[in-house]
């Protein structure tokens, strides 16, 4: 049976990998988006905003178990794979360590629940969360170039969810049981990837601890892993702080903005991933070519930034609309301004994915870790002071004013930091696919009638990716295409490509 499943697969090549990979992430956001739509139409306010607080634990808890140490352990057994079981194992150790701090944290959290049954599901969840180190067979399938399987479960796992919630609905069941459905689906997602992974290994790995063996694990990729999952949390843990400092009905509108632009998070960096290579292979030796590649990613990232922001902003009515019904549009629930202010940070997360791209380059991660930790601490200290004033409207417009430090720091540091990165005027026609959507997107929207909401979020869509494109399409940008083709080509020749 093995063998006719092994004919199956498809062969293990990166390019099969990165098609798998990003088929896969394409199908979990559609079906993310379906059981958004699902949930957040049924359930009442408040159990809405408890599920939109369990799926949110789930996502920053794994990205702080994660840390870079996945990408460190695939680099380590490419250059051994003799080393394959040793590295494993005391990644699983380092990330077990990781677990357990984030299953406190969530302990804690469920400890202050005014509910007892919110606080055992949450209770269920630390538990998963100390588990979670077996996320790290992610690094066995990507040196085994075999992303099908895993893709495949997720999806099933994410479809069977959607599916599950659809009949509870369907059968009027208790609104309490809908938060257990991210708890069971990350329950039977460990099992199913642990077993594959062990089929694939022969072998089960042992979280094992050494000092040795585990400083290659504190290195550059824990430091950029570190700043990212820093900015990550000056959006997404919004929801902390209006849990702790506002009334409970709050947390509802501020999920129900929070929870479709936590998927898009990720685009950005899987964006600018293909370049870091090459613009480490020029700051090493080829400065001049390494300056003007870099300042071109920054323009055409903040191009992508500016197109964002209007379309995140203008829609924000219609988008909430189209996934909730009334509930969260319109009256005192409504998050079409909480959803307008974290248009900027989602836009700003373009430029920043530019900006951390160049400074990894230039061997400057950790500069840009101090501007993502200094970034955080003002987001801090904004909600503790927005949030009683503005409600949870507050830590939208905290994580807004983060974001644009970020990107104003990072852009500084273009500047004055050695990299002489920073764009000039010609940053500017970047900007016109923007203008241009937003007054577009005004004319689409004085045109649909307020019930047309599809075919008023269809139009938006539309304008919005021909923006991107517009973008992308800049005779700037695609001259700095070709030569980053020429360039990449003389990196493979040289073959000192930084991996």
């Amino acid at each position: 049976m093995s063998g006719v499943i092994a004919r199956l697969l498809p062969k293990a090549t990166p390019q099969t990998s990165q098609i798998v990979l990003l088929i896969g992430t394409a199908l979990r956001m559609v079906l993310s988006l379906a059981l958004t739509i699902v949930v957040g139409r049924y359930l009442a306010p408040d159990e809405f905003g408890f599920f939109a607080l369990v799926s949110t634990v789930f996502g920053l808890g794994f990205e702080f178990t994660d840390l870079g140490t996945g990408n460190v352990a695939v680099r380590a057994i490419a250059r051994d794979r003799g080393q394959e079981r040793y590295t494993l194992e005391h990644m699983f150790g380092l990330r077990l360590v990781l677990g357990l701090v984030t299953a406190a944290a969530c302990a804690v959290l469920a400890f202050a629940q005014p509910s007892r049954q919110h606080e055992m599901i949450l209770l269920v969840a630390a538990v998963l969360l100390a588990f979670s180190y077996v996320g790290g067979f992610t690094a066995i399938y990507s040196v085994r170039q075999r992303q099908l399987p895993p893709a495949v479960l997720n999806l099933a796992c994410q479809f069977v969810i959607v599916a599950a919630a659809v009949i509870l609905v369907r059968l009027q069941s208790p609104q309490g049981l809908f938060p257990l459905l991210p708890v069971i689906r990350e329950g039977v997602l460990f099992l199913g990837l642990v077993w594959i992974a062990t089929r694939l290994l022969g072998y089960m790995p042992s979280p094992r601890f050494s000092r040795e063996a585990l400083k290659p694990f504190f290195g550059r990729a824990v430091i950029v892993a570190a700043a990212a999952l820093v900015y990550h949390s000056q959006i997404q843990s919004g929801i902390f702080f209006v849990e702790f400092m506002r009334p409970e009905e709050e947390l509802a509108p501020f999920g129900a903005a929070l929870r479709p632009l936590a998927p898009l998070l990720q685009i950005p960096n899987i964006l600018m991933l293909p370049v870091i290579p090459l613009l480490s292979w020029l700051s090493a030796g080829r400065r001049a070519d390494f300056e003007r590649q870099a300042r071109a990613n920054i323009a055409l990232f903040i191009g992508f930034s500016a197109v964002t922001v209007v379309a995140a902003y203008q829609m924000a009515p219609t988008v909430l609309e189209l996934l909730y019904g009334a509930k969260f549009a319109t009256g005192p629930l409504s998050a079409v301004e909480t959803l307008r202010w974290l248009s900027l940070p989602l836009g700003g997360a373009f430029a920043s994915a530019a900006i951390a791209a160049v400074l990894l380059a230039s061997n400057r991660e950790v500069a840009m870790l101090k501007l993502t930790c200094l970034s955080f601490v003002i987001y801090v200290a904004a909600n503790l002071y927005l949030l009683p004033r503005y409600g949870f409207n507050g830590a939208a417009m905290a994580s807004a004013l983060a974001s644009a430090i970020m990107t104003a720091g990072g852009l500084l540091l273009m500047r004055f930091g050695g990299e002489n990165a920073l764009p000039g005027a010609e940053i500017l026609i970047y900007f016109v696919p923007g203008i241009l959507l937003f007054v577009l997107l005004e004319i689409v929207g004085a045109y649909f009638a307020p019930d047309a909401v599809f075919p008023h979020f269809a139009a938006g869509a539309l304008l919005s990716g021909i923006a991107m494109i517009a973008v992308w399409q800049l005779p700037a940008a695609v001259r700095s295409r070709e030569e980053q083709s020429s360039l990449a080509r003389l990196a493979l020749i040289d073959g000192s490509v930084d991996e």
